[in-house]
């Protein structure tokens, strides 16, 4: 399918690069992006400018980072350490096994 929309492309973009870094989660990618630019539609016919909701985007965007990295569960130090990615990824793909 070729896609013509600006804001499309990126949207398939972006769920190529999730696809290729994590074969995963495609779905919610193009569904937040989706209600991103739902949100920004709203945002823009109240009257604000297009780089208010960018800066508005990107300020959230740090205030969610500040958040989830204040939010560590747990983190691994060795990446090669086999143990310690299986602890940490244990939680994720438990679901995905039982089905």
């Amino acid at each position: 399918m070729e896609v013509q929309h600006p804001a499309a492309k990126l949207i398939v973009l972006a769920a190529k690069m999730q696809e290729s870094e994590c074969g995963d989660g495609t779905n919610f990618v193009v569904t937040l992006a989706g209600e991103l630019l739902n949100q920004a539609e709203g945002l823009l016919r109240m009257g604000l400018h297009p780089i208010q909701v960018v800066s508005g985007y990107e300020q959230a965007l740090k205030k969610a980072i500040e958040f989830l990295e204040s939010h560590i569960y747990y983190q691994v130090k060795d990446i090669r350490n086999v143990d310690e990615v299986t602890k940490c990824l244990k939680s994720s793909i438990s679901p995905k096994l039982q089905e």
